[in-house]
């Protein structure tokens, strides 16, 4: 079988996304990149099953992918995730913005002395009597539907345990997708080095 450059540029794209999430310095573009990442994971599968299935070995060599994506509680997710975001009106996830309540101090009164709010909106300097807890601006993700059943955000991947946090779960998710793509390319085509 020849080997098939469609694939990998979805994985290329689900990377370039990955690192753009990481970078981003606000929250909405955090989750443009990661809704654009669900799609990039989406592609690539879509794109394996079109270069790889020309063999009549393909469905048999995938049933284990398969049933994991059905089964995996962040595999399912990412998958089902991005269906709602593509397919329906309810989103996927939200923004969640950040911010620093201050707590009551003693006998009932706050005093701040000093505070000083850097230019990306986060908090760099507090002198105060009261408990200060920090909250920063994240995208939450939420439960999705799809045809009935729901699909929790993931506790779980692949038995460990996992924090529904948008960047934890791309990078699971990455990997995972990443060798899925890497072994079928070695049974089908043999060893190439990406």
């Amino acid at each position: 079988m020849q080997h098939s450059e469609a694939p990998w540029r979805e994985l290329a794209r689900a990377h370039d996304e990955l690192n753009a999430m990481c970078a981003a310095e606000s929250v909405d573009v955090r989750q443009r990149h990661w809704n654009d990442f669900l799609r990039a994971l989406d592609r690539l599968w879509n794109k394996a099953d079109a270069s790889f299935g020309r063999s009549p070995k393909w469905p048999a060599s995938t049933g284990r992918y398969v049933q994991a994506r059905r089964q995996d509680e962040l595999l399912a997710y990412l998958t089902q995730a991005r269906n709602a975001e593509e397919h329906s009106d309810v989103p996927a996830s939200s923004l969640r913005p950040g911010g620093f309540p201050v707590g009551v101090g003693p006998n009932d009164r706050t005093f701040i002395k000093s505070m000083y709010i850097d230019g990306h909106g986060r908090l760099a300097h507090y002198v105060g009597n009261a408990p200060l807890t920090i909250h920063e601006p994240q995208v939450n993700v939420h439960e999705v539907e799809n045809r009935g059943r729901k699909y929790p955000p993931p506790r779980s991947h692949l038995g460990q345990a996992i924090t529904p946090d948008v960047l934890v779960m791309a990078e699971a998710g990455f990997a995972y997708y990443k060798a899925f793509l890497e072994a079928a390319e070695e049974k089908f085509v043999g060893n190439r080095s990406h």
